[in-house]
């Protein structure tokens, strides 16, 4: 759904649901309601979003930089935030217009001025890259990422990942948008591509010939690409760590030739269908 359709749907509830936030009685009452239809997981998030607006008002910001986790619940889900303030800006408005109609949508006060927060899941992260690509050069615009403030260089890197992923609306999208990026670890992004270095190049040749595959590389790259890229909400780290315990512990010739050429102290694909590999070796 775009963001002009939850617009459409969206218009007169918001002051209903502000005002219900605001008023412990009417909070009470809807929670009452909402109960008695069964939607007990709806309950516990209104409270919850309530309790924070509450503690939010109680211990008001005194700096226009933010603490770590100035405006941010601690949801179990993954979640993106960006905060600003008034501009002289002609993208105000329409700035103002796009955070109202997030996930969720936030309003608190710092040295006497408004500083409006927008909340976006993984879903709805193309919403998301709109109202960053409009206000990301403002003096007054933050970016938190699970709590987190994310810089300019890093929500760079996650725009150009996750935004595509999100985009193509491919659910093998992580495993590599074409042959030279296929991988069996679920992000590509960790460089154990065939178009950089895929896990067969990782390894060694023993005194007997034997292609050893270096496990411990293998992981050691992930672990260091996925200091960045583990923030994704699609990559799991213990998935990728475990599909290199399933790879073959060595290559031969003797076993692997159909698949490998080995000459001159290396091994290399013995055709270019990435892919086919993958999936004999991880059958």
């Amino acid at each position: 759904m775009g963001i002009f359709d939850k617009v459409r749907k969206t218009i007169g509830k918001v002051s209903e649901l502000k005002e219900t936030l605001s008023d412990p009685e009417k909070l009470k009452s809807a929670s009452a309601d909402l109960a008695k239809k069964g939607l007990e997981s709806s309950v516990n998030k209104l409270s919850e979003r309530s309790d924070f607006i509450k503690r939010l008002q109680e211990s008001p910001s005194k700096s226009i930089n933010p603490p770590q986790r100035l405006s941010q619940p601690e949801y179990p889900e993954w979640q993106i935030s960006i905060s600003f303030r008034e501009s002289k800006s002609n993208n105000f408005d329409t700035a103002l217009f796009l955070a109202k109609n997030s996930n969720s949508y936030l309003e608190t006060v710092s040295d006497g001025k408004i500083i409006y927060q927008a909340f976006f899941d993984a879903d709805s992260y193309s919403d998301f890259e709109i109202l960053y690509k409009l206000i990301k050069d403002w003096k007054s615009t933050f970016v938190l990422l699970n709590g987190e403030v994310i810089d300019k260089k890093a929500m760079s890197k996650l725009n150009i990942c996750l935004g595509d992923k999100v985009r193509y609306k491919d659910p093998s999208f992580c495993f590599g948008a074409s042959e030279y990026t296929t991988n069996p670890f679920g992000c590509h992004r960790l460089m154990i591509t065939p178009s950089q270095r895929p896990w067969w190049e990782y390894g060694f040749f023993n005194n007997r010939k034997e292609w050893v595959i270096d496990k411990q590389k293998l992981k050691e790259q992930i672990l260091n690409k996925s200091s960045f890229y583990g923030k994704c909400p699609y990559f799991n780290l213990e998935n990728s760590l475990a599909v290199v315990d399933l790879l073959p512990d060595k290559l031969t010739e003797r076993n692997d030739r159909n698949y490998f050429i080995f000459d001159n102290g290396r091994i290399y694909p013995k055709e270019f269908t990435y892919s086919k590999i993958d999936g004999y070796y991880l059958k």
